[in-house]
C-alpha cells in the first residue's frame, strides 16, 4: 500500500483519505503564522494542506535510499543490441534442442551483459530474457530430481525470474512458444505480482534528463514501480548508453541518482538544509525535488518559506523546484484594498473667544481612520479625531478639572502608491469640527464649523494583514487654524 508522508511520520491518514498536498515549513512556525501560510497556499491553488516541519520531512526522507551509478566501466567493450538479440535467439534454439544447460549458460551471460549494451534495450527484451531464464531453470530443476539441493536452486531461480517477468511484462503477452507449464506458472506469478506492493522509484540527476532508461522504459517524472532485486538503469546520450548499472531494490522507496562520471549525491537531509539556507546548487535542488515526489507519492509536496511580509512557496517541476507566485491582481488593485485603524492622537488649535474660550491650545484624544482603495494610486480617506482639553475648575465652582471635547471629522482623497511593505500618501480633506452643545438664550444649540486640511501619512506592514500608521494634518476653519498627528495600528483587507 502506498503511504503518505504523514503515515511515514506516524500520522493517522493515508493518501486515499488524506490531503492532496503537504507543506514543509520551519519548526519555529507559530500557530498564527501557520494560518497565514495556509491562506497563502490556498491562493496558490492548494486549499487543503497538511503542514509538516523540515525536520519531519527529513525524517521521512530517511526511508528513501539514494544510490548512484558507479563511476567505473567494467565492460571491455560495448555490445550492439542487434548482436545481443541474435545471441538470445540462438540460446532459445539450443533450448528447443533440449540443450538446457548450454542455453541457461548463454542466457545468464546475456543477462550479465545488459549493463554493457551500446544502446538501451526494449522492455520486451528484458521480459523475454526473464521468461527464457525461468523456462531453462524449470526444466533443469525437473532434470535434477535426484539432487534436492540442485533442484531447489533451479526452482528458486525460476520463481524469481517469473516474478521479474511479471513486472516487466505487465502489459505484454507471453510468447506463443512458451511451454504450457511455464506459462501456467507465469500467469500465477502475474496474479501474485498484481497484489504485491512493489518498490517505488524516482530517477533524477544530470544524467536523467535526456534519453535515460529504467528497465528499458523512458523515465517518467513521477514515482514508478520497480522490481524486487536487480533493475537495469542506463544513462544515455541520444541512442548511445553512457553509463549503466544494475540497482538492487529492497527498500520500498529508492531515489536513483544519475550523474556524469559517477558523482555521488549528498543526502536528502543535507540537500534540504542547503536549500533552506539559500546555498543550494542545482544538484541539491534536484535531489530535494525528487525526494518530495518520492515521499509524497501522489501528493504535491510544497516547500514553504514564511517571510515578514508574505510567504514564498516552491513545488517540484521536472528535476528542479519552481516558485509558485501569488495570484496576480487587477490594475485597480493595490497591495491592500481596505484599511481600518485607530491610535492615540494629539493636536493644537487656535479656537477661542466667547463660548469657545478654553477649547483651543493643546488637545489629546483618540484617532480613528479608514481607507478604501479606488486605484493603485488613490484611496478615499475618513478620519475622526475626538479630542479633549482640560481646564481647572475655580475654587468658587468646586475643585478638579473639567474636560471639554471637540471632534474634527474629515473625508478626502489620498494619493500614493500602496504596497504591503510601505505606503506613503498625501492628499486634501474637508469636513467639520464639532465643538459641543452650548446654552444660548435658554436653548441648547450645537456649535460646529467647516474644516479643510491637507494630510500626509506613512504606513509600514508588520504582518500581511496589519500595519503601523503615522499621519498628520493641518488646516483651518472659520476664524481658526488647527492640526494634529497620530500613530496607531491598522488592519488591512
Amino acid at each position: 500500500m502506498i503511504l503518505s508522508a504523514a503515515l511515514l511520520l506516524g500520522a493517522e491518514a493515508s493518501w486515499a483519505a488524506g490531503p492532496p498536498a503537504v507543506g514543509v515549513v520551519p519548526a519555529t512556525l507559530s500557530d498564527a503564522r501557520a494560518e497565514t501560510v495556509r491562506e497563502a497556499l490556498a491562493t496558490r491553488g492548494h486549499p487543503d494542506v497538511v503542514l509538516i516541519t523540515e525536520a519531519e520531512f527529513a525524517a521521512a526522507a530517511q526511508f528513501v535510499r539514494v544510490v548512484g551509478l558507479p563511476d567505473s566501466d567494467e565492460c571491455e567493450r560495448r555490445v550492439a543490441i542487434d548482436d545481443w538479440r541474435h545471441r538470445f535467439e540462438a540460446a532459445r534454439a539450443r533450448f528447443r534442442l533440449l540443450a538446457f544447460g548450454d542455453a541457461l549458460a548463454e542466457l545468464v551471460a546475456l543477462d550479465v551483459e545488459l549493463v554493457c549494451l551500446a544502446t538501451p534495450p526494449a522492455t520486451s527484451d528484458l521480459f523475454r530474457l526473464e521468461l527464457g531464464l525461468a523456462e531453462a531453470n524449470t526444466f533443469l530443476a525437473q532434470a535434477a530430481a535426484q539432487d534436492p539441493g540442485r533442484r531447489q536452486f533451479h526452482e528458486d531461480e525460476a520463481a524469481r525470474a517469473l516474478q521479474r517477468a511479471a513486472r516487466f511484462g505487465a502489459a505484454l503477452s507471453a510468447p506463443a512458444d512458451l511451454s504450457p507449464e511455464v506459462l501456467a506458472a507465469f500467469d500465477a506469478a502475474r496474479r501474485g505480482t498484481a497484489e504485491a506492493d512493489p518498490p517505488r522509484v524516482v530517477v533524477t540527476g544530470p544524467g536523467a534528463r535526456v534519453g535515460a532508461r529504467f528497465n528499458g522504459r523512458p523515465l517518467p517524472d513521477i514515482p514508478f514501480d520497480g522490481v524486487d532485486g536487480a533493475n537495469l538503469v542506463q544513462a544515455a546520450d541520444g541512442a548511445r548508453v553512457t553509463a549503466a548499472a544494475r540497482v538492487r531494490l529492497t527498500e520500498r522507496r529508492t531515489l536513483v541518482w544519475l550523474a556524469a562520471e559517477g558523482e555521488g549525491p549528498v543526502s536528502v537531509a543535507d540537500a534540504l538544509t542547503a536549500f533552506v539556507e539559500h546555498r543550494a546548487g542545482a544538484d541539491d535542488i534536484g535531489l530535494v525535488a525528487a525526494a518530495g515526489r518520492l515521499v509524497g507519492d501522489g501528493a504535491t509536496v510544497l516547500f514553504v518559506e514564511p517571510q515578514a511580509l508574505g510567504v514564498r512557496v516552491w513545488a517540484g517541476e521536472g528535476d528542479t523546484l519552481v516558485e509558485l507566485s501569488a495570484p496576480s491582481r487587477t490594475p485597480t488593485d493595490g497591495a491592500w484594498r481596505f484599511a481600518l485603524g485607530a491610535g492615540p492622537s494629539a493636536g493644537w488649535s487656535s479656537i477661542g473667544g466667547g463660548a469657545l474660550e478654553g477649547l483651543g491650545g493643546l488637545n489629546a484624544g483618540f484617532s480613528m481612520h479608514g481607507r478604501a482603495a479606488v486605484t493603485p494610486w488613490m484611496a478615499l480617506a475618513l478620519t475622526v479625531d475626538p479630542w479633549a482639553v482640560g481646564a481647572p475648575i475655580t475654587p468658587e465652582e468646586g475643585s478638579g478639572t473639567i474636560f471639554r471635547a471637540t471632534v474634527p471629522a474629515r473625508v478626502g482623497v489620498r494619493f500614493g502608491k500602496r504596497t504591503r511593505a510601505l505606503s506613503v500618501e498625501g492628499g486634501a480633506e474637508a469636513g467639520a469640527q464639532y465643538f459641543g452643545v452650548f446654552d444660548e438664550r435658554g436653548e441648547a444649540v450645537p456649535r460646529m464649523s467647516f474644516l479643510v486640511a491637507g494630510a500626509v501619512g506613512l504606513s509600514g506592514a508588520i504582518t500581511p494583514r496589519a500595519a503601523v500608521r503615522a499621519q498628520g494634518w493641518f488646516g483651518g476653519g472659520l476664524g481658526y487654524v488647527c492640526g494634529g498627528a497620530t500613530v496607531g495600528l491598522e488592519a488591512r483587507l
